[in-house]
């Protein structure tokens, strides 16, 4: 679908957001798409918040695909 990029950007940013409220406690795997074993973007085992000034996850080309096929199955 043409909108593959949006979603993209919208999981992106939804989780960089999450990851710093001060509410989090870790991410539900279940509802994150499956990373390649090593992935920076691999969904962590943290159930701490981090800081504000942190850097964004960084995602590799791969990365990009896994969660476009993510989308693609979601609906």
């Amino acid at each position: 679908p043409a909108d593959l990029g949006l979603l993209r950007w919208g999981y992106k940013k939804g989780r960089e957001f999450a990851r710093r409220m001060q509410v989090y406690r870790g991410e539900f795997v279940p509802d994150h798409p499956n990373f390649p074993e090593g992935s920076l973007a691999a969904t962590g085992t943290s159930l701490n918040p981090v800081e504000v000034s942190s850097p964004d996850i960084r995602y590799s080309v791969e990365d990009n695909m896994v969660i476009d096929e993510a989308n693609r199955k979601f609906g």
